[in-house]
């Protein structure tokens, strides 16, 4: 059997590390978005959601995260898997995948093919009950 070539370049291994750092400060920007959303939300009276997303410092952070997604999608490239490049749509993505199929995703996919996956619209269980949803 033909033994396969395991060697890996020196670009390479300097993209992975590069994506690898971009990741953690990723994941860094977006607890610091849900962050400011909470504190965000808080402060306005009777958790006023359309206030709180337009406060600044939530704006900022959102603005802080969405510069992560867009230096990793330019490093590792449009068939990046959705969870190297955006792990805030992945999440999003899983939860409603999940609540559809019944299980979590178990394949490819890649952030475009998530947006076009959470774009269309979705019928939940309770709309479909003439019960009320307090009964």
């Amino acid at each position: 059997m033909p033994q396969a070539n395991l060697e890996v370049s020196s670009a390479q291994v300097a993209q992975a590390e590069q994506a690898e750092a971009l990741q953690q400060k990723q994941f860094a920007a977006r607890e610091a978005m849900y962050d400011a959303w909470n504190d965000a939300v808080a402060r306005f009276e009777y958790k006023d959601y359309d206030a709180a997303a337009k406060d600044p410092e939530h704006l900022k952070a959102k603005a802080a995260y969405e510069a992560t997604v867009a230096e990793l999608e330019a490093l590792l490239g449009p068939n990046a898997h959705c969870n190297a490049v955006d792990c805030d749509l992945w999440s999003l993505f899983s939860d409603c995948y999940k609540d559809d199929a019944g299980f979590r995703p178990r394949f490819h996919q890649t952030r475009a093919e998530v947006q076009a996956y959470l774009a269309q619209p979705r019928t939940f269980a309770f709309e479909d009950s003439t019960e009320p949803l307090d009964a």
